[in-house]
């Protein structure tokens, strides 16, 4: 069954005509509750796991929408990033709680599916597991108590559909909290990270790292000192969420707390403002932090080297290619890509493809 997530969202500055507002405002209303995700003292609190669509194959957003999701179970005070669409919460008769402060409102998943010719976005609603009553959720354990609330009909279509839901459901469960099916991936992007990482490679340059600094600087090139503070701790974060991983140092008491409260400020000035930009740079840190984890620093969604080999490619969002007005900037990081790939395709059989 073909997963809906394979349909990535747009870059920020595309999406940002509405989902940027949104991303201000739970970022403010965090603050306020002091359930802010992002800044947790890393040697005591874990991040949620990454999140996770329950009633497909167990995809995770890679973009813009993961930002809002994460910001949303802030502020719902959610225990997990377990999420479903609202059409497939529909089909299973789930019941939403009684919400206060639009905690029972969706968030918005922006997709670059295109309604017609126009540069309008396709959205869905996109809700957390934890917004639905656990009586409803119940149902997922018993398909004859699904069939009888939603199935009236008696249709072999909507019974089939619901029981690919309801197994897909029960398996994503359970892997969301164990982690067991995606350790090997998560172990792959460990060591992608090191060896992307690494000072030397071979006993030479590791031209990788380079490339990995020079695209922080682009990405980083407008930033204040203390937004680029904050880019490094979401770095962190993210690094951490996806692949157990910390880097950070030591801190006194009193010294974590003087940076929370320092970044928290930034955070606050940002999303104060009506203006994408917090957005963006929540959004590019992610984008960042992903893309050190592929191999090579790839474009591409690609952990293992059996990931290289399949023809099915899971594509990352437009916005990770961290293009900017000054070409000038990022030309030799273009070229060098280039060369790479130049040195790939020699190393490769040749293969009789059609032009376009």
């Amino acid at each position: 069954m073909e997963s809906d997530l394979n349909i990535k969202t747009v870059s920020v500055e595309e999406a940002a005509g509405n989902i940027y507002k949104d991303i201000n405002e739970l970022t403010l209303q965090n603050i306020e509750a002091g359930t802010l995700p992002f800044l947790r003292d890393m040697n005591t609190e874990n991040p949620l796991p990454q999140d996770m669509n329950m009633a497909t194959e167990g995809g995770h957003f890679g973009d813009i929408n993961k930002i809002l999701l994460e910001l949303k179970a802030a502020k719902t005070g959610a225990k997990s990033l377990k999420w479903i669409s609202g059409a497939n919460a529909g089909v299973l008769g789930l019941e939403l709680k009684d919400g206060k402060n639009n905690d029972s409102k969706p968030i918005m998943a922006f997709a670059n599916l295109r309604r017609n010719s126009s540069d309008e976005l396709d959205a869905q609603g996109v809700y957390l597991l934890d917004q639905f009553t656990e009586e409803s959720l119940k149902r997922v354990y018993d398909t004859k108590e699904i069939e009888n609330t939603v199935l009236l009909d008696g249709s072999d279509g909507a019974k089939k559909k619901i029981s690919i839901i309801e197994k897909n459901m029960l398996k994503n469960m359970s892997e969301y909290d164990t982690g067991i099916r995606e350790e090997p991936v998560r172990q792959a992007m460990r060591n992608n990270i090191r060896t992307n990482l690494s000072k030397q490679k071979d006993g030479k340059d590791n031209s990788v790292r380079d490339e990995i600094f020079s695209t922080k600087n682009i990405i980083s090139g407008d930033m204040s000192p203390e937004q680029k503070q904050l880019f490094d701790q979401l770095n962190t974060y993210f690094t951490k969420q996806q692949t157990g991983l910390c880097f950070t140092s030591k801190l006194t008491p009193a010294q974590a707390t003087a940076k929370t409260e320092r970044l928290t400020q930034v955070l606050k000035k940002m999303a104060e403002k009506d203006s994408p930009a917090l957005a963006e740079l929540l959004t590019n840190a992610y984008l960042f932090t992903d893309r050190t984890a592929h191999i090579d620093f790839s474009l591409e969604k690609v952990y293992t080297q059996s990931d290289k080999n399949d023809r099915r490619r899971n594509i990352s969002p437009t916005a990770a290619r961290f293009d900017r007005k000054h070409k000038s900037r990022d030309m030799h990081i273009e070229n060098r890509q280039q060369e790479r790939l130049r040195d790939v395709s020699r190393q490769r059989k040749p293969q009789m493809r059609g032009r376009s």
